[in-house]
């Protein structure tokens, strides 16, 4: 038997977004990587007044997720935008 994709959710809440708004986009991508086969490993959040053009987030909160992803074993790293 194969072993499931493991999975890093990632988190951008923009202004105007709520704190339930987030957590219900994340739940949907837990319940689409799950579909999908993943197993979701971690969640993380930024909150950003803009989106980074290179990097959608902050370079910091990118190596972060790298490092956070990589220690869990994590395949993929899903966005919430």
């Amino acid at each position: 038997m194969l072993k499931p994709e493991k999975a890093f959710l990632v988190g951008a809440i923009l202004p105007g977004f709520s704190p339930t708004g987030i957590e219900d986009q994340l739940s949907e991508l837990k319940l689409l990587a799950s579909t999908y086969g993943a197993e979701t490993m971690g969640i993380i959040t930024q909150s950003r007044k803009i989106i980074d053009p290179v990097t959608f987030l902050g370079i910091g909160k990118i190596q972060q997720i790298k490092n956070q992803a990589a220690e869990m074993g994590c395949s993929l790293i899903i966005f919430n935008d």
